[in-house]
């Protein structure tokens, strides 16, 4: 599920106040994108990484809104019982077309963010997978070719792929902050003589 519309558009309203043209869907699925690919939730290295939104200028005033935005999830993701995340998008009183389009706008966020947090790391053949996923959702336009009749399976769709990238991004989170083994932490084979 998304976060109360109220989140989002004071989210909005925030951004817009200080010139920003870019959605808080974006901005928060960069935010998880950073810290599913192992940044961590060190304030300044989010700071840093969301400086590319802003072009490399973070208003001084959005500062505490942004790290207050990476405590909300670093509370909700090391919940032991974390199973899906909240993504920030719009409430479910928006029309389809624009939920759609910050779905898509989210996982371009995730991506930029994911990509520039991941280094060299390997990442499973599911993980990939996922990823792949997200570049397809990303490419959601606000297209309005809506058919007559299919608003019902196009509602039962975008709730679907919503949940599907809750709970993958949690599996990312996962994976890539579990540390990685190394050749010293592999269990000692005994000596054959």
């Amino acid at each position: 599920m998304s976060q109360p519309t109220s989140a989002y558009m004071a989210f909005m309203q925030l951004l817009t106040s200080q010139g920003q043209h870019f959605s808080p869907a974006e901005l928060h699925g960069l935010l998880v994108g950073h810290s599913c690919a192992g940044a961590g939730f060190a304030p300044q290295a989010w700071l840093d990484n969301a400086a590319q939104l802003f072009d490399g200028d973070i208003p001084a005033s959005l500062q505490p809104a942004l790290t207050g935005l990476q405590d909300m999830l670093k509370t909700e993701i090391s919940a032991d019982d974390c199973m899906a995340i909240t993504l920030l998008l719009p409430g479910d009183d928006d029309s389809l077309p624009a939920r759609s389009q910050a779905l898509g706008q989210w996982c371009q966020g995730f991506l930029s963010g994911f990509g520039s947090s991941i280094g060299d790391r390997k990442l499973s053949a599911e993980a990939r997978e996922i990823l792949e996923d997200y570049v397809a959702v990303a490419q959601i336009s606000s297209g309005d070719d809506e058919e007559e009749g299919g608003e019902a399976a196009d509602e039962a769709s975008f709730m679907e792929v919503s949940e599907y990238l809750r709970m993958t991004a949690v599996f990312l989170f996962t994976e890539c902050n579990t540390p990685a083994p190394t050749p010293d932490s592999q269990p000692e084979q005994p000596a054959i003589h």
